[in-house]
């Protein structure tokens, strides 16, 4: 989809995230996420709804059922972090309260109760598989400092260069944060690091 569909002052950074794909939306196919992770968009941004935007992101927010290209789903984020926040901050602030309000479900409550960290940085890959296709997530193993007494943990995400710009990766981030938090984790640290290998590193620890 050519990115003249996309108002530049209105979005700047899904045009430019748009603009980075090697062929617009109809880029890197092959990776694709669950629809329903998008499925609250239209009624969580009813105001975003209204406007002009690309065949294929507008298909995402009426069909929820299925895979679609992660690109697509991408765009659609970035679409609202331009329109309906003022700043990445509050866009992240959003999105951690989703998975928080998430965890406080019965469901997810007492699997957590029964869960320590450890055992949801070895889970993280799978869990990642069954939202997404054609990007992986590597689980490392929990190690404990024996300086700081702070445990340590590296998850590895492996994707194309393009798929994922910044701050998504740093909502991913922050998402990974918080799983371990409700299995009990305290004063957790992370950072993002460097890609190496076509592998994007995130060093989480906690106590």
């Amino acid at each position: 989809m050519n990115t003249t569909t996309i108002d530049r002052t209105k979005f700047p950074r899904a045009a430019e995230y748009v603009e980075r794909l090697p062929n617009g939306l109809l880029s890197l196919t092959d990776c694709l996420a669950k629809r329903d992770i998008y499925a609250t968009a239209a009624t969580s941004f009813p105001q975003l709804v209204e406007q002009p935007m690309p065949s294929q992101v507008r298909d995402l927010l009426r069909n929820h059922d299925g895979w679609a290209a992660e690109s697509v789903g991408t765009c659609l984020s970035m679409m609202i972090r331009d329109f309906c926040f003022d700043d990445d901050a509050a866009f992240r602030e959003y999105n951690k309260k989703e998975v928080r309000e998430l965890y406080r479900r019965p469901t997810y409550r007492m699997l957590m109760l029964v869960m320590s960290p450890s055992l949801v940085v070895m889970g993280a890959a799978k869990r990642w598989d069954a939202f997404h296709k054609g990007s992986k997530l590597h689980s490392g193993k929990t190690s404990k400092n024996a300086l700081s007494g702070r445990f340590e943990a590296q998850l590895d995400l492996e994707a194309p260069e393009a798929l994922y710009p910044p701050l998504t990766l740093d909502v991913y981030g922050d998402a990974f944060v918080l799983a371990i938090e409700a299995a009990g984790a305290k004063d957790v640290a992370f950072e993002r690091g460097a890609r190496d290998k076509g592998r994007i590193p995130f060093r989480l620890s906690w106590t």
